[in-house]
C-alpha cells in the first residue's frame, strides 16, 4: 500500500484524471430517467411544436405564440431531435448537461493560461461540484447553464483582447456571443455585456474607448444579427407583444416590480445565499479570503482583479432583484471561484488553526457519510431497488478508500474532495434519482401523460383550462405528435380535457375517459366527449 501511496505523491495527476473521468458516470447515470419538470416543459414542447408546424421562427404552445424567451435554445433541441430521432427527457437534458462539462474545461483551460493548471483545475471542479450544481441543476434541462457558459465565455474574451488592446476584436467578438446569449434568453445579455464593458473601461480610464468606431462597429453586429431574426418573426406575427414580454420577463423580478419589504430583505439575504449557501462546501474556502495582503494581491494581478471587477459590476442588479434563482447567476460563480482556489493556494499553510479545522471537518464529513452508506438499504422508500447491497458496497468501498487516501495524501487533499463529492452524486443518481422515478409525483403526471395520449390516439383533442400544465401536454404531444391546441368552442364527439367546474359550466352530457390533476394547481382534469345535443349532467 506504501508503494501506491508513494506513486500518487509523486503522480498527483493521477487523482486529476480519475476526478475528471468521474464526471462522466456522475452527470449521465439515469440523467434521462426521471419524467422532465421545472422549466424543462416549456423548452421541450416548443421545440416540439416547432418540428409539428415546421415553423422554427415563432415559437408556440399550444398553438398560440409563445413570446417569454427567443428560440436558439429550442432549435437546439430541434437539432437533437434530428440527430437521435426523438426528444425524450435524457435529449432535453443533454443541452445542459454537455455545456456543462464544456463549461469546466473552459474555466480549466482560462485559469490554466492566466494562473497555473492546479488552480484551473480547483476552479473548474468548483464549478461542477457545488453543492446547487451536484444534486440540482446538472440533472435539468434548463436554458441557464448553456446561457452562463456563453456569458462568462465573453467575460473572458472580453479580458483577453482587453490586454492585446485588439479593439476591433475585442468588440465585433463580444457583441457575437451578447447576440448568441440574447438569442437563448433575451435581454439579460444586453445587460451583462453592458454592465461588463461599462466596468473594465471606466475603472481602467478608458471610458472613450466606447466611443470609438470599432464598439459602434460591434453594435452595428449585435443589430444585424439580431434584427435578421426579429425581421424574419415580423414576416408572421406583429413584434409589439414579443418585446414587451422579453422586457417584462426581465424586470418582473426586479425592484422595479416588487415591493420594498421584499427587496430589502433580499439585499440581507443574498450575499449569503450566493457566496455562502448555494455553493456549499466550497463555500468553506472563504476563510481564506480574509487576509488584507489577499486583497493587495488580487489588485495587483491582472486576471484577478478582472476577474473581481466583472463580479462586482454585474452582481449589483441581482442584489436588487428579489426573485433572483440561483441558475441566473451561474456565469459569475466562476470568476468568485477562482478567487477562492486562489486564496487557498496562497494562505493554506498560513492560515492556521482555521485551515487544519477546515481539513478536520471534510474529513470527518467523509469518514461520516462512507458510514451512512450502509443505512440506505434499510431506507423503505428504496430498499427494493435492483442490486441494493451491489450498489452500497461498491459506493462503501469507493469513499472510504477516498477518505483514507485525503488523510494520508495532505498535499491532494481538495481534489481528493472533489471525487468523494462525485462519488456521493453517483450514489444520488443510484438511489434518489431511482427512487424519484417510481414514487416521484411527476412521474404521475407523466403516466397521466401518455394515458390521454393512448386514449385519443390521433383523434381531435382540444385543452381548456387555462393553466394546463406543459409537462402533461409535452407528454401527450410527443406521443401523439400533434399540436395540443385551446378551444372554447365545444363540439360533440371530440375529446377534451376540462376541470370539474368547466364541466359544471357547460351543463351538457359528456362521457368520461381518464380522470387526472395538474401538476402546480393540483387541479381535477377530466378527459371527455360531449354527447351528441342534451343537457344535464354524466
Amino acid at each position: 500500500m506504501q508503494k501506491y501511496l508513494a506513486y500518487l505523491h509523486t503522480h498527483p495527476k493521477v487523482l486529476y484524471v480519475l476526478c475528471a473521468l468521474l464526471l462522466v458516470p456522475a452527470l449521465f447515470i439515469n440523467l434521462g430517467l426521471g419524467a422532465i419538470m421545472a422549466d424543462e416543459p416549456t423548452r421541450a414542447l416548443v421545440a416540439l411544436e416547432m418540428i409539428i408546424s415546421d415553423n422554427y421562427v415563432t415559437p408556440t404552445v399550444f398553438g398560440d405564440f409563445y413570446y417569454k424567451k427567443p428560440p436558439l435554445f429550442n432549435w437546439i433541441l430541434v437539432g437533437l431531435y434530428g440527430l437521435k430521432g426523438d426528444l425524450s427527457e435524457l435529449t432535453v437534458r443533454l443541452p445542459a448537461v454537455i455545456p456543462l462539462l464544456l463549461y469546466g474545461g473552459s474555466i480549466f483551460w482560462v485559469v490554466k493560461k492566466y494562473l497555473n493548471w492546479q488552480l484551473g483545475f480547483l476552479a473548474a471542479i468548483m464549478m461542477l461540484t457545488n453543492g446547487r450544481m451536484l444534486i440540482y441543476d446538472s440533472m435539468i434541462g434548463h436554458i441557464d447553464i448553456l446561457f452562463s457558459w456563453v456569458i462568462w465565455g465573453n467575460f473572458m474574451l472580453i479580458f483577453y483582447f482587453w490586454k492585446k488592446e485588439q479593439w476591433l476584436l475585442l468588440f465585433v467578438l463580444s457583441y457575437l456571443l451578447t447576440a448568441v446569449g440574447f438569442m437563448l434568453k433575451g435581454l439579460p445579455a444586453l445587460v451583462f455585456q453592458g454592465l461588463s464593458l461599462l466596468s473594465v473601461f471606466i475603472c481602467h480610464r478608458q471610458f472613450r474607448r466606447l466611443l470609438y468606431w470599432q464598439h459602434v462597429l460591434g453594435l452595428g453586429v449585435l443589430v444585424l444579427l439580431l434584427g435578421s431574426y426579429f425581421y424574419a418573426y415580423s414576416q408572421y406575427n406583429s413584434l409589439d407583444t414579443y418585446f414587451y414580454t422579453l422586457w417584462h420577463e426581465s424586470s418582473q423580478r426586479t425592484v422595479v416590480e416588487k415591493s420594498w419589504l421584499s427587496t430589502v430583505q433580499h439585499l440581507f439575504t443574498f450575499p449569503f445565499e450566493l457566496f455562502v449557501y448555494h455553493i456549499l462546501p466550497w463555500s468553506l474556502l472563504i476563510i481564506y479570503v480574509w487576509r488584507r495582503a489577499f486583497w493587495r494581491q488580487i489588485l495587483q494581478h491582472d486576471f484577478l482583479r478582472f476577474n473581481l471587477l466583472l463580479l462586482g459590476g454585474n452582481v449589483w442588479v441581482y442584489w436588487l432583484s428579489p426573485e433572483t434563482h440561483p441558475r441566473y447567476l451561474f456565469m459569475l460563480y466562476p470568476l468568485f471561484f477562482v478567487l477562492l482556489a486562489y486564496a487557498f493556494d496562497q494562505y493554506h499553510g498560513r492560515t492556521q488553526p482555521y485551515g487544519r479545522w477546515l481539513m478536520y471537518l471534510l474529513g470527518g464529513i467523509m469518514g461520516v457519510a462512507s458510514l451512512a452508506v450502509w443505512a440506505v438499504p434499510f431506507v423503505e422508500v428504496v430498499k427494493d431497488l435492483p442490486l441494493m447491497w451491489l450498489k452500497v458496497g461498491a459506493l462503501f468501498v469507493s469513499m472510504l478508500l477516498c477518505t483514507w487516501l485525503y488523510l494520508r495524501l495532505p498535499a491532494q487533499r481538495l481534489v481528493l474532495f472533489a471525487i468523494f463529492l462525485l462519488l456521493f452524486r453517483i450514489g444520488f443518481d443510484w438511489f434518489i434519482l431511482s427512487h424519484r422515478y417510481v414514487t416521484g409525483s411527476i412521474t404521475q403526471h407523466k403516466r397521466d401523460g401518455l394515458k390521454v395520449a393512448e386514449i385519443t390516439g390521433s383523434e381531435p383533442l382540444y385543452v381548456q383550462y387555462e393553466h394546463f400544465n406543459h409537462d402533461l401536454a409535452y407528454y401527450i404531444t410527443r406521443e401523439r405528435m400533434q399540436i395540443l391546441p385551446k378551444r372554447e368552442q365545444i363540439e360533440p364527439e371530440v375529446f377534451y380535457m376540462l376541470s370539474d367546474s368547466q364541466l359544471m359550466v357547460s351543463g351538457r352530457e359528456y362521457e368520461l375517459y381518464y380522470e387526472f390533476y395538474t401538476r402546480y394547481h393540483h387541479t381535477p382534469m377530466n378527459l371527455v366527449k360531449f354527447r351528441q345535443g342534451g343537457e344535464g349532467a354524466r
